[in-house]
């Protein structure tokens, strides 16, 4: 197992493929039952199963950002249309 759900208090518990671990503490943001099915879901998508293999990316999209925006902070580019 290389992650898991802990109930009290609320944390996802990370074990990664280089031997280190990361607990992603997940208690102080609001509606508990909501961000507990997403803590299953973000262990449910950790190495070997899923692509969070690294503490860089356990808490990524747990980074809230306005939507619109890319990582850069640049509006993304709209594709071209042509006539």
């Amino acid at each position: 197992m290389s992650a898991r759900v802990i109930d009290e208090p609320l944390a996802v518990a990370f074990w990664f493929s280089d031997g280190t671990s990361y607990t992603l503490s997940l208690h102080h943001l609001p509606c508990p039952a909501l961000v507990r099915d997403l803590a299953r879901g973000l262990a449910a998508m950790a190495h070997p199963h899923g692509d969070v293999d690294a503490r860089n990316t356990a808490g990524r999209d747990l980074n809230p950002r306005p939507l619109g925006y890319e990582s850069g902070g640049r509006r993304p580019r709209r594709p071209s249309q042509s006539m």
